[in-house]
């Protein structure tokens, strides 16, 4: 068993020369104390999970940091044993604790059937289960129809997903059904508004707080907080400008049950508002288009700040990961963005999705690899839990 990854340390791979190497390759990195975890050691009962071990046959996954797998590589070279996993643009690849964990439950502790799949259905519902030894196990759990079992989908590492046939009832979705619709609606969060008032309505939305304060403070309506991105630049002639970043849009943070109030409030209110909210459809749902909070966040500040880093233009999405500039001596220091490409540059570009349309330009900075850091999936997970 793997023990928990109290330290946070990242986890890396490094795949051995060939498998006659593995025992070596094992003792090496025991005696250098670091923690690593073998998939591929132990007698399966089952053919599927054989031909499963056999994908990780000749991988070792360690738990450290990059300098100290960096030192032990460095010793390590001349005898040619370990290669460390790297990415399309030489960064190394972290891979995620849980899936690691996961992994090697199936692997060395389950003994129940599993089916290798090449992909989990869209309608699988997100969600973690207990059953037999497993508990909290994560994955996504589709219901069958005319059938005696449900499907249970995994994602294992290596991009393996497998799916285990469990008996109906495993899951239980909740019956709060209205109270969930209800917190929807009620959780502040950013939306989209699409006009080409973007500047009255933005004029019109930032009184709200003080012309409704008394409807606020008994609970009848909820803050507002409107958001309307602007450049600063300097012409050849040295004259400074300022001009809308995103022509068209407005960005309003509030609730969605406060929407309507908004819009039918005759003294305050905005004509067609709740209209004008740009939608996408959820589970069979139009609903709003929200800007996760860390995201919008980053954005506000790439477009507030004076600073000699910031670019602005229009970025390929292909790479779309998560990273974190890690330079201290930059004001950008800490900030998570999209890390992005443009010629042979590559850019963290503050990106709020790509919903809008057209072409938006977005503020963004050069970096090198030396100073960006990819997240891994627990802390793009965490991020997605706070937007």
């Amino acid at each position: 068993m793997i023990s928990k990854n109290t330290d946070n340390q990242p986890w890396y791979r490094l795949k051995v020369r060939n498998k006659g190497l593995i025992e070596e390759a094992k003792h090496r990195l025991t005696e250098s104390s670091i923690s690593f975890v073998y998939l591929s050691d132990k007698t399966y009962p089952a053919s599927c999970l054989q031909f499963l071990a056999s994908n990780y046959v000749q991988f070792l996954y360690v738990n450290t940091d990059i300098d100290t797998i960096t030192n032990f590589l460095e010793k390590e070279k001349d005898s040619n044993i370990y290669k460390l996993s790297r990415d399309n643009h030489n960064v190394p690849v972290l891979y995620d604790d849980l899936i690691i964990r996961q992994t090697e439950m199936i692997l060395h502790n389950y003994n129940g059937e599993i089916r290798i799949t090449n992909s989990i259905p869209s309608k699988a519902k997100e969600c973690s289960i207990d059953y037999l030894h497993m508990k909290d196990f994560k994955g996504y759990y589709q219901k069958v129809q005319k059938a005696p079992i449900d499907k249970f989908y995994i994602k294992l590492l290596e991009n393996i997903n497998i799916f285990i046939p469990v008996p109906k009832g495993t899951y239980k979705e909740p019956t709060e059904k209205k109270e969930e619709e209800k917190l929807y609606r009620e959780k502040t969060r950013w939306m989209v508004l699409r006009t080409f008032n973007e500047e009255k309505w933005y004029d019109i939305l930032c009184n709200w707080n003080i012309d409704m304060a008394d409807a606020i403070r008994i609970g009848e309506a909820r803050p507002c907080f409107p958001f309307l991105p602007k450049r600063k630049y300097t012409d050849r002639n040295g004259v400074e400008h300022i001009k809308l970043l995103c022509h068209g849009y407005l960005f309003l943070k509030t609730t969605i049950s406060n929407l309507p109030l908004i819009d039918k409030n005759i003294k305050y209110g905005i004509q067609n508002l709740s209209r004008a909210v740009m939608k996408s459809k959820f589970d069979g749902k139009m609903r709003p288009v929200t800007i996760n909070e860390n995201a919008m966040t980053n954005f506000m500040f790439a477009t507030s700040i004076c600073s000699g880093e910031l670019e602005y233009d229009s970025f390929d999405y292909c790479i779309d990961e998560h990273v974190v500039y890690t330079n201290s001596d930059s004001a950008f220091f800490g900030r998570v963005g999209k890390l992005s490409r443009k010629g042979k540059d590559l850019y963290i570009a503050f990106s709020i999705g790509n919903e809008l349309g057209g072409n938006i330009q977005i503020p963004a900075i050069k970096v090198n690899i030396s100073n960006i850091r990819k997240l891994t999936e627990e802390e793009v997970q965490e991020l997605e839990r706070e937007g």
